[in-house]
């Protein structure tokens, strides 16, 4: 019996191709999920820091534009802390409402003295808690999204070196 050498040389190399191929792929995969983690866990932080950039510049704005006298003060709003911007509309008085409820960072516009619940302002961004303080010369707020904790002083222009 005679065996014929170049058909095993060809079965082995066939076979070595295949595993060849095989471990390409597998390679490959590997990449290219590790690299969909990776995108998926940027995505996620770049939204988280966005959320939280967007809370602190909507609530600098806020602040910066109510800056006078008589128009900002820090108190409650439906049993949570609240920035209260008023102003004067054709002779009534209307508050803006910046709080916390219900895991958002919310808004209310109503005129003064009325009570409404707290759920139906608008809400702006997704956030777990919401502190403000008025300190004198500036107001300090706490900003919490459920994974970091901001802590932000605005010094206000129309108190600068007022007795309190």
């Amino acid at each position: 019996m005679i065996m014929n050498t170049n058909n095993k040389k060809n079965s082995l190399g066939g076979i070595l191709a295949l595993l060849a191929f095989t471990l390409f792929v597998v390679s490959l995969l590997a990449v290219l999920l590790t690299g969909a983690d990776v995108v998926k866990r940027l995505t996620t932080r770049d939204r988280e820091n966005y959320d939280r950039m967007t809370a602190v510049q909507y609530i600098a704005t806020r602040i910066r534009q109510s800056d006078s006298e008589g128009v900002l003060s820090v108190g409650t709003f439906g049993g949570e802390s609240a920035i209260i911007i008023s102003e004067d509309i054709e002779g009534s008085i209307y508050n803006t409402y910046v709080y916390c409820h219900k895991g958002s960072l919310r808004e209310m516009f109503c005129a003064e003295g009325v009570e409404l619940d707290p759920v139906f302002g608008e809400e702006i961004i997704p956030m777990e808690s919401f502190t403000a303080e008025d300190k004198g010369e500036y107001i300090s707020i706490t900003l919490n999204d459920g994974i970091r904790e901001e802590n932000l002083c605005f010094l206000l222009r129309n108190r600068k070196g007022e007795e309190q």
